[in-house]
């Protein structure tokens, strides 16, 4: 079989959720090997994780009408059908696999699965046992047949399938969960704790864990922390009940561009940031001009620290719509990428045009400020940041950048004063306290000095690096007090 650059790619882009350029690469690789079921099973792929489900069935069905015994997109056909609840076919396809390639793991434990769902418990015990005979060491296999038997009320069997899943895979937490949820029906309420306790850290927005948590610690008479653990379900149902919604929306139209934003910003309030990025690119997929779609996933990229992604989502549509009044917030995005990279020239560039675009835009001239400062142009910072401070008074971060301009040129009053507006505008600014701890130490002002140190280690994380010298001059200071 021929080697595809392409296709290649295409595999790559995908696993970066490039989802737009992959389907190009794919489509690319379709015309380089017409004859390879290969491209169009990835595509197939692609097309199904975006949950176009009938453009997934026809891509997979052009990859069967080359190679008909195709296992991967035979199996990956079956799990579409079983998604969208055509069982039938779901069945016959895995059916016919498991006996034609009775080696072939996915396909035991796409079947099994699809059993379970059905409640033929017994036929999947065995289609599960076969899995493990054939991947003794795919956790998988071993977690939903502890389920079932935690369903069948076969407890020991049950707690010895999911601690093996857990040696093989710890750091998946259903496993957890569910060797909580068995030994709170066991009535081993204690060691159900301790299970889902591992559980949390793993998934801490999982609806199940908590109110799970919920039901063992109200077991243990422990109120208080069960009341908060069903608070807190409660408040992820809600993202759980919306998500539910806007997938059966889009099971019905998979371009409904509105809910699939929606699906993508509950799926972040969850922090589940790798099932959100596919509903972006499906939205730019349809419409590439959607800008809360680019936006949204710049921003998630930035938390990442993805910033060639960003270049390559943003730099395009920028160059064929430069003066698109409503692209101001692609031009910031990119503006910050390249100050975080020391691009200043660029940078500048940036912000100039999301300046341009939106003349009120506070975060704009508060970053123009920075990247004057940079530039060692201390009047023309001023400026940016008196900009940013007119257009909002209380903007935290300007007062804070202000202030340290200021204590760079010696000005200490007024980086003080505008030190102690960050925090009338914003009392959680904790580099501000640190600020002025270091700025009273140096005029011999003590207690003030105490005073802002500890509000500083008070509102800091550890991960700080100047929570060291913070506690260095805390304890130096209280020592000449």
């Amino acid at each position: 079989m021929l080697f595809s650059p392409q296709l290649d790619q295409a595999q790559t882009l995908t696993a970066s959720h490039q989802y737009l350029q992959a389907e190009q690469a794919y489509k690319e690789a379709i015309i380089q090997m017409p004859d390879s079921p290969l491209a169009y099973s990835g595509l197939g792929t692609l097309y199904a994780s975006l949950g176009y489900w009938e453009r997934a069935i026809t891509t997979y069905g052009k990859a069967l009408d080359i190679d008909s015994l195709h296992i991967e997109t035979r199996h990956n056909l079956a799990v579409v059908y079983a998604d969208i609840g055509r069982f039938p076919q779901a069945f016959a396809l895995l059916d016919k696999l498991t006996a034609t390639q009775p080696k072939y793991a996915p396909a035991h434990l796409s079947r099994s699965l699809l059993l379970i769902k059905q409640g033929r418990y017994t036929d999947a015990e065995i289609a599960l046992l076969t899995g493990i005979r054939i991947a003794p060491k795919q956790a998988d296999f071993y977690r939903h047949l502890g389920q079932l038997y935690t369903r069948k009320g076969l407890y020991k069997k049950a707690e010895k399938n999911l601690q093996k899943a857990a040696t093989i895979a710890p750091n998946i937490a259903e496993t957890w969960r569910l060797l909580g949820l068995l030994y709170f029906d066991w009535g081993r309420y204690s060691q159900a704790l301790e299970q889902l306790n591992k559980a949390l850290p793993l998934a801490p927005t999982n609806v199940e864990v908590h109110i799970n948590l919920s039901q063992v610690l109200s077991a243990l008479n422990r109120a208080p922390e069960a009341k908060a653990a069903l608070k807190r379900f409660e408040e992820l149902s809600t993202f759980a009940s919306h998500i539910a919604q806007r997938r059966r929306a889009l099971d019905a139209d998979p371009d409904n561009t509105a809910a699939r934003m929606a699906l993508a910003s509950y799926y972040l309030s969850l922090d589940r940031s790798d099932e959100a990025i596919p509903h972006y690119y499906a939205v730019l997929a349809t419409e590439p001009d959607h800008i809360e779609a680019r936006v949204q996933l710049a921003n998630l990229y930035l938390k990442q620290g993805r910033t060639a992604d960003i270049l390559e989502l943003c730099t395009p549509i920028l160059a064929n719509n430069p003066r698109a009044k409503e692209f101001y917030k692609l031009y910031f995005i990119t503006g910050y990428v390249y100050l975080a990279n020391n691009q200043l020239a660029k940078a500048e560039t940036a912000f100039a045009n999301t300046l341009q675009l939106n003349p009120s835009y506070v975060e704009a001239w508060n970053n123009m400020g920075n990247l004057q400062s940079l530039k060692n142009n201390p009047l023309a910072a001023r400026r940016a940041f008196a900009r940013a401070l007119k257009l909002q008074p209380d903007f935290a971060p300007a007062h804070y950048n202000l202030a340290t301009l200021y204590e760079s040129q010696g000005a200490i009053a007024k980086a003080r004063y505008h030190y102690l507006e960050t925090l009338d505008s914003d009392s959680t600014y904790s580099e501000a306290h640190f600020a002025l701890g270091s700025l009273y130490e140096q005029q011999d002002s003590t207690t003030a000095a105490l005073m802002h140190y500890r509000h500083f280690l008070n509102r800091t994380t550890a991960s700080n690096p100047k929570t060291i010298d913070a506690r260095k001059k805390l304890t130096r200071l209280q020592a000449s007090n």
